[in-house]
């Protein structure tokens, strides 16, 4: 299933979404914007770099519904069903199933749109024109595991880097590789391919 750490990822990531158009300082519109960009469609190829070496990951998401995929596992959420697939190396074995409420989603830290959408606890600023920082009020607690991000932007206030520092004394260097908008998707994309992975073991948690 999800990890503690892909989770604190995705909630870095998409914190760093707001962003967008960052030379605005109104908060309030910069996050309506991106709300309406995720509602669009998204897309976005990211790289974190550890100690421990690099890492890709992938993300789609439209409105509520997403699929992310990590070294580690794939998420498909098509609004009402979880799918969270563990990987061994390029294969599939285990894929869990479950119909998580809303309230759940947003708990667990698994669906980023809520995130933003009902966040709490945290101030934006910009430092300069060139970073962007997000605040925890409280460090020790965070939000999912974050106490500050800082997001480096381009000329064009688009986001090439992200930095995050966990309340355990961690920090995340993410690496923005693309990031595309208005991003058109099918039913399909948010939901586990079976006809792909017909040998994994589907573990019901409903």
């Amino acid at each position: 299933m999800t990890t503690g750490k892909t989770k604190r990822i995705l909630s870095v990531v998409f914190l760093a979404s707001f962003c967008i158009c960052a030379y605005s300082q109104n908060a309030e519109y910069v996050i309506n914007r991106i709300l309406k960009q995720m509602e669009s469609g998204i897309e976005c190829s990211m790289s974190l770099h550890t100690d421990d070496g690099n890492a890709e990951f992938h993300v789609l998401m439209k409105g509520e519904r997403f699929s992310v995929s990590t070294p580690d596992n794939s998420s498909w959420y098509d609004g009402t069903t979880l799918w969270e697939a563990v990987k061994s190396g390029d294969t599939i074995d285990e894929v869990y199933i479950s119909k998580p409420s809303p309230e759940e989603m947003e708990q667990s830290g698994t669906n980023p749109f809520l995130l933003i959408k009902n966040r709490e606890g945290f101030s934006e600023r910009m430092t300069d024109s060139r970073h962007l920082e997000l605040k925890a009020s409280d460090p020790n607690s965070g939000w999912h595991g974050i106490s500050c991000v800082t997001v480096q932007l381009d000329g064009n206030g688009t986001p090439v880097g992200i930095t995050a520092s966990l309340i355990n004394g961690i920090v995340l260097d993410v690496k923005v590789d693309s990031y595309k908008t208005n991003r058109e998707v099918s039913e399909s994309d948010f939901k586990f391919p079976y006809s792909k992975w017909p040998g994994a073991e589907i573990i019901n948690l409903e």
